[in-house]
């Protein structure tokens, strides 16, 4: 019943464009993520919907493509050694039309989703072979990676949409996890040793003395969001094995902290699954860390908090 209902609920909010409305009933979330939209795909793939998920795959590239001209700006900016403006960046949320907003205030030097759905069109293209679909991607793909390959580093806002002045383990995490993704699929496109540097970059920097990976570098505080390390980096392998041991144990402060935020953030008509709101769903598929676990698409039901 959850499931079919869950289905019901994105079905209903998506929109004809492709994009998956946060809320249909909250003006602050009258948008799409690609991150949260991502999330959503991934589930309506694992309940075979991959018409729903290829249309906002295709959202994403027809969005990413208008934002060309802004990214080259930002490039340039870059190359020039200036600090850009905060709206400069591309943005978090996009319209359902797959705009971006004018004159937005909203918190847009987010990374994450960047990366996140480089991971999940790929998933989407392996699970359904659709190579086609892959071609449609590929100038968004490319904008994708150059936005990230200078920018991976910057501190930028969190998946909760704080901490703009830090750098979280979780975003690093789903920038690998694109990355890693692209290379299986298309590997001349990722620059030899990038996803490596990142990997290394997290387990060098981003480790508390207690063993678990911090919530932001200089935090040692345990934050749900990590539980993307598992999902999207899947870095723990047996040279690492005695520092995940130390994070397995730490898996249900996780736990808790992601059903706290279920039971704090709204949940009627919420339909995108965001940072706070799939976290549950993946509490029972963790304990092989040599693996990637992969969230059910009952998660997809849960409600989304801020981001």
């Amino acid at each position: 019943m959850l499931t079919a209902h869950s289905l019901a609920v994105i079905r209903a909010g998506q929109h004809a464009s492709g994009a998956y409305v946060a809320s249909p009933t909250f003006s602050q979330y009258g948008y799409s993520w690609l991150r949260d939209g991502t999330w959503i795909a991934y589930a309506m793939d694992l309940a075979g919907d991959h018409a729903s998920a290829s249309a906002f795959y295709r959202w994403v590239g027809r969005a990413l493509e208008g934002q060309a001209a802004r990214i080259e700006r930002l490039l340039a900016s870059l190359e020039r050694g200036e600090t850009p403006a905060e709206q400069d960046y591309l943005p978090t949320r996009f319209t359902l039309a797959g705009c971006a907003e004018e004159n937005s205030l909203w918190w847009d030097f987010q990374l994450d989703g960047y990366g996140t759905w480089l991971w999940g069109a790929v998933a989407h293209i392996e699970q359904t072979g659709d190579l086609a679909l892959w071609a449609v991607l590929s100038g968004a793909v490319e904008l994708t990676l150059r936005y990230l390959g200078a920018l991976w580093q910057a501190p930028n806002y969190d998946c909760w949409e704080e901490h703009r002045q830090h750098i979280h383990p979780a975003t690093l995490a789903a920038i690998y996890g694109g990355l890693r993704a692209v290379q299986r699929l298309e590997p001349a496109r990722i620059p030899a040793g990038w996803p490596e540097a990142i990997r290394a970059y997290v387990l060098e920097k981003a480790i508390a003395p207690a063993g678990h990976v911090m919530k932001f570098l200089g935090n040692p505080v345990v934050d749900a969001s990590l539980l993307w390390l598992a999902c999207l980096m899947a870095c723990w392998t047996s040279k690492t094995r005695p520092f995940s041991a130390r994070w397995n144990a730490s898996k249900p402060t996780c736990t808790a902290l992601a059903a706290a935020s279920i039971a704090t953030r709204p949940t009627s008509t919420m339909a995108a699954a965001s940072g706070c709101c799939w976290l549950p769903g993946w509490a029972g598929p963790m304990p092989n860390w040599g693996e990637q676990p992969k969230p059910t698409a009952c998660c997809a039901g849960f409600g989304r908090g801020r981001g």
